[in-house]
């Protein structure tokens, strides 16, 4: 069993060193400004594993217990894998892996949903130690694998401490009449196009929003999932039991529907389906909620009725602007 190196200093020096690796793999880009990062704590229920560990005291949950001071080690070999399984699914945006003198020179990050198939998200190729300070798109895992695959001392590999950054909605609290685990109402708010929301399979189902208080909004863009909604309206409400439409759609085709009203001001907004466009239920990758100044207007000479002028910017290819023409 190999000797501490550097605990004495390690506290003083964490986030100080950040290895020579090349940039991160880049996914496609999140959208939704109603988003914060923060650090995932270990409550005591993720699960830690690794391929191997170098010696009794050294176990793969030492790298995830908070304390600087503990590490995990691995055999003295090539290809070893320190892994967490959140036990659901998180959304994250990067991570810190602080190492012992036992570093990795090439190691990968991968994620999996299932602990089957596995994404690669992160790769570095010329490793100097110290503390590597992880950037990349959000994406959604619930186990996050630290694949070590070249050695850069005669030992094994060792990692004090690894420190995930997620993303949660800022201020906003989502509910749904159903939906849950992957598909959790949070979802359509994490700011993450690669999450999403999904109901029961039948007619009237609904999402919604808790602002936390009240504030003025003059729209919303809907990316709709497959599973898109035909028929549903945009309701407000200040206590979330009266309910106030100020948006319907009855000709919907999914992909994106770019909504605009108001403005209004209220504390809950409601997504409510009236019917489905396909066999499932309910879908959505991502709401974003639109504030004054965010929300243009259309206005025309004059409309049909049916066919107001805001039809012609709604994102939506079933409805359309139509003048009522001459008379007589």
């Amino acid at each position: 069993m190999r000797h501490l190196g550097r605990i004495a200093a390690v506290s003083g020096l964490l986030g100080l060193f950040v290895s020579a690796c090349r940039p991160p793999v880049r996914l496609p880009a999140a959208v939704g400004p109603l988003r914060v990062q923060r650090p995932l704590t270990n409550d005591g229920s993720w699960v830690l594993s690794a391929s191997s560990v170098e010696s009794e005291g050294l176990g793969p949950e030492l790298a995830a217990d908070g304390d600087p001071t503990t590490r995990w080690s691995s055999r003295f070999q090539d290809h070893q894998w320190w892994q967490v399984d959140f036990g659901s699914p998180e959304v994250l945006e990067g991570m810190t892996i602080h190492w012992e003198d036992a570093y990795a020179r090439d190691y990968r990050v991968a994620i999996s949903s299932d602990g089957t198939d596995w994404i690669t998200v992160y790769a570095c190729t010329n490793g100097n130690g110290g503390s590597d300070v992880i950037a990349f798109e959000p994406v959604t895992a619930r186990l996050v694998r630290v694949n070590c695959l070249r050695r850069a001392t005669r030992w094994g590999f060792s990692i004090y401490e690894v420190i995930f950054n997620s993303l949660e909605a800022h201020g906003l609290e989502a509910f749904a009449s159903s939906g849950s685990g992957e598909f959790a109402p949070r979802f359509a708010i994490d700011g993450n196009r690669q999450t999403r929301w999904s109901s029961n399979f039948s007619d009237d189902e609904w999402w919604a929003v808790d602002f936390g208080q009240s504030r003025k909004i003059c729209g919303l863009n809907i990316f709709w999932e497959t599973a898109f909604g035909e028929k549903y309206a945009v309701e407000i409400s200040d206590d979330a039991r009266k309910w106030e439409p100020v948006y319907r759609v009855d000709e919907g085709d999914g992909n994106t529907d770019r909504l605009f009203f108001g403005p209004v001001t209220a504390r809950y907004l409601r997504i409510h389906g009236r019917q489905r466009g396909t066999g499932w239920g309910y879908s959505i990758w991502e709401v974003e909620v639109l504030e004054p100044p965010r929300c243009p207007r259309a206005w025309a000479s004059d409309e049909l009725p049916g066919h107001p002028a805001r039809c012609a910017i709604d994102g939506n290819t079933s409805t359309w602007w139509q003048s009522v023409g001459p008379t007589g």
